[in-house]
């Protein structure tokens, strides 16, 4: 943590440590920064509105814009009957099954 000098509310030097900043949050499939997520220390983001704090759609704050949409079409191809459940790939299926 980081080391600052301050003053205390008696009026005394005092050491103040600062927290590091969280990383940023990304994706569960590709690993890719998620936007519009902000990336704040847990008590700072109990604070924020919960408008602000991740985006409203489907897996907000887990998987980013592009791997949804895969997901969704996989889904509505997987229930047309034009792909089965073996041709889509292990890491996508546990998305695929929260959606039905």
């Amino acid at each position: 943590m980081k080391k600052r000098n301050r003053k205390t509310p008696s009026g005394k030097p005092g050491v103040m440590y600062k927290r590091p900043k969280p990383s940023k949050k990304t994706c569960a499939l590709c690993t890719g920064v998620l936007h519009g997520v902000p990336n704040r220390r847990p008590a700072a983001l109990g604070k924020m509105p919960k408008s602000q704090r991740a985006p409203t759609r489907l897996y907000a704050g887990v998987l980013c814009a592009k791997c949804v949409e895969q997901i969704v079409k996989e889904r509505a191809r997987l229930k047309a009957g034009f792909i089965t459940k073996d041709d889509i790939p292990l890491d996508r299926i546990k998305y695929l099954e929260q959606l039905k």
